[in-house]
């Protein structure tokens, strides 16, 4: 699971609001409830925000990380050079 974790991480590193579609596009090895699910413990711990298909508590439809996450997979990658 940690992998499926990364794929999902890797997607959104960048900052910008990504659909749930676009996540499953990058990460064929995961299927839409995995990402869901993903999604919803990242968000649970603050790393992630989501928005949600009104009346649902599940179903996302974009993603974006938070900024202090981003941030520290920006630092992250600065100690890797």
């Amino acid at each position: 699971m940690p992998a499926a974790v990364d794929d999902v991480l890797d997607v959104l590193r960048d900052g910008k609001w990504h659909t749930i579609e676009d996540i499953d596009t990058q990460c064929r090895d995961l299927n839409r409830n995995q990402i869901e699910f993903i999604l919803s413990f990242l968000a649970e711990y603050g790393f992630v925000k989501r928005l949600r298909q009104p009346g649902t508590l599940t179903h996302t439809l974009k993603a974006q990380l938070t900024f202090q996450m981003q941030s520290f997979l920006q630092r992250l990658e600065e100690l890797k050079t």
